[in-house]
Formats: C-alpha cells, sequence, structure tokens
C-alpha cells in the first residue's frame, strides 16, 4: 500500500469567506468553508457569498485535494474467501480515485483516504469471489474486473473511477493445489502405466498362444510321421532324447532302473525256479537220469538272463520254469531218507 491519502490537505480561519475561491485556491484543489458551528457552507452564487460575508463570524476555510490518484494495495489473509470458505484468495488491486464532493469529505472530516477506499472495495468483491473455486481465480478476476472496472462511487464523497483487480490462491491454497494436482498426476501415471502392462501382457500372450500353436502342430506332424512305424519303448526313448538333449540324464537314469529292475525281477523268478526244483526232488516228481540235463539247460538260461538284452516289450514271454522235454513222475507222497545210503 502506497502512503496514507488524506483528501484534506489544510484548514486555516477566515474572518470572512473570499469573494472567489480563485483567490485562495490552486489547480488540483477545491475550498470548502465551515461556519462557526461546524457546518458546512456551500457558497454556490455571489449573493450568498455576500450574505454569508455579512451574517458571522469564525469561518473556516478547508483545501480539499481533488485531483486524480492511483493507490496500489494487496490483499492478503482470509478477506477474499472462496467458496465454500475454506480457502482464501490473496489479490492486488490498481485502484484510481478522486474527491468528486469536497463538501461531502469535510463534512465526514475524513483524514484516513485509504480505509475509505478499500474498505467498500472489499465488501463489493467478497460476494463476487464467494462464487468461484479457489482454481478458478482467473474466472472470478475476469468477473470482478467487468463488473467493478469502470468505475463507482463512494458514500465518502470519492469516485473510484478506475480498478484492475489480480487474484491468486493464497498460500495454504497454492500447496493444497500442488498436492491435487500431483496426485492426479499420480494417478494418470498409474493409469498409463497399467495400460502398458496390460498391452504388455495381451502381446506376450499372443506370442506365447502363436508359439503354443505352432508347437502342437509341430507335434502333429511328428505323430503323423512315425504314425506307421513300429517303434518299441527304447526307440521311443532314443527319439525323445534326440529332440530334447537336456533330458538325456534323467532319460538314462530311468533306463538304468529299468534295467535293474528287469535284473531284480530275473533274480526272484531263478530263485523260484531253483526252490521248485529242490522240491520236485525232494518228493521224488524228478528223477535222477533228469537232474544233469536240467542243470544244463537251466544254467544256459541263467547265462542268457545275465547279458544285457533290449527286449521286444509285450511281445516277450517269460521261459518256463521247468525245461522242455524234462517229464515229472508221479508224486511221492513220502520223501525219501535223506541218508548216503539212499542218495540216487
Amino acid at each position: 500500500m502506497t502512503d496514507i491519502f488524506n483528501p484534506i490537505l489544510a484548514s486555516e480561519a477566515a474572518f470572512f469567506p473570499a469573494a472567489r475561491d480563485a483567490d485562495v485556491a490552486r489547480p488540483g484543489v477545491r475550498v470548502v468553508y465551515t461556519d462557526n458551528e461546524g457546518s458546512v457552507v456551500r457558497l454556490d452564487d455571489k449573493l450568498s457569498r455576500w450574505i454569508r460575508r455579512i451574517a458571522g463570524f469564525n469561518w473556516m476555510r478547508h483545501y480539499i485535494d481533488i485531483g486524480d490518484h492511483r493507490l496500489n494495495v494487496e490483499l492478503r489473509g482470509r478477506q477474499l474467501p472462496a467458496r465454500g470458505e475454506a480457502t482464501f484468495f490473496e489479490a492486488t488491486l490498481d485502484i484510481g480515485f478522486r474527491v468528486a464532493d469536497a463538501a461531502e469529505v469535510v463534512r465526514r472530516n475524513l483524514v484516513l483516504g485509504d480505509t475509505a477506499i478499500i474498505n467498500p472495495i472489499i465488501a463489493q468483491m467478497r460476494p463476487i469471489a464467494r462464487q468461484f473455486e479457489i482454481e478458478e481465480s482467473l474466472l472470478a478476476e475476469e468477473t470482478i474486473n467487468s463488473k467493478l472496472g469502470a468505475g463507482f462511487s463512494l458514500p465518502e464523497g470519492i469516485r473510484i473511477y478506475h480498478l484492475n483487480v489480480r487474484l491468486a490462491p493464497d498460500e495454504a491454497a497454492r500447496a493444497h493445489l500442488t498436492k491435487m494436482r500431483e496426485n492426479e498426476r499420480a494417478r494418470e501415471i498409474d493409469a498409463q502405466r497399467h495400460d502398458d502392462e496390460l498391452s504388455r501382457t495381451d502381446r506376450e500372450n499372443a506370442i506365447k498362444q502363436r508359439q503354443h500353436a505352432a508347437e502342437l502342430d509341430r507335434y502333429k506332424t511328428a505323430l503323423e510321421a512315425v504314425d506307421g512305424l513300429n517303434l518299441d519303448p527304447y526307440q521311443l526313448l532314443l527319439a525323445h532324447v534326440a529332440e530334447h538333449p537336456q533330458d538325456t540324464q534323467g532319460t538314462f537314469d530311468l533306463l538304468m532302473r529299468v534295467w535293474e529292475a528287469g535284473i531284480k525281477q530275473e533274480d526272484t523268478r531263478d530263485a523260484r525256479s531253483t526252490e521248485l526244483l529242490r522240491h520236485l526232488i525232494q518228493i521224488g516228481a524228478v528223477q535222477a537220469a533228469d537232474i544233469e540235463r536240467f542243470r544244463d539247460e537251466l544254467t544256459d538260461h541263467v547265462r542268457r538272463t545275465s547279458t544285457p538284452k533290449r527286449r521286444a516289450g509285450a511281445s516277450w514271454d517269460a521261459p518256463p520254469v521247468i525245461p522242455n522235454g524234462v517229464q515229472l513222475g508221479p508224486v511221492n507222497e513220502h520223501p525219501p531218507a535223506t541218508g548216503d545210503d539212499d542218495a540216487p
């Protein structure tokens, strides 16, 4: 704010009013008289002047500034609330004014002219500012300037001939708006990232679907190619290893377990055959003449089974426990004595 404006420049006692105000006035200054009762005397014509000169004493002559003035004012605090009155505007006012009624200024003894000007202006701006949200400061500023910028008169005898207002949110409102904008920007960024992630996932899924479809077609073509071939499980495993070398270790570990299981099965079958033969000898179902031939065939069978050999799968049949050509005699319900004299 500029210096305090005092429209009453000076006051002096006058024995009687001057016949002409020009004798005591100067440019931009108007003379106003008050009588001995302090009432403003309006000397509108020469007759009134001469009558007043003769009628009384103790006149006061007042010099009133009627020139044009400009005033710059900054409004802070809670003087201009926005809609809801939770936030407030800051304002910078450029005011042009002049004294329009010098007699009214003297009558009111207007000393603090700034207050008489600024307070009425704020009173007219407040209802307009309340119509707008805090983020609508530009629209509120344009509305105030369009309604009050042409000027208006004040009851104190002062004319506002120019008013330009610049509005902005105050510090608390600026912090609030900044936080709101940052939150909005963060939401927009998150939404954009979400859309980008969806697009990337859709593209990856489309690629995976095409790869999966191509792999299924490749498997279908491979199955059609081997449809007429008679492949045993070992050949299928070798084909799998040829296509998937990373499974070589696991595949051969599986083959070793299968082979070991087969050996254990052969050992179990041979043990059962031996027990059966021992039982047949004990009960006399096998003759002494057949034991040597049976021993040779059993030895040959053990030699064949102890050699690793690829089997033909489900078409393979287990060899008979009793060799071909061995005739079983009648079963002796009472086994022979175990002494040396009865040995065959």
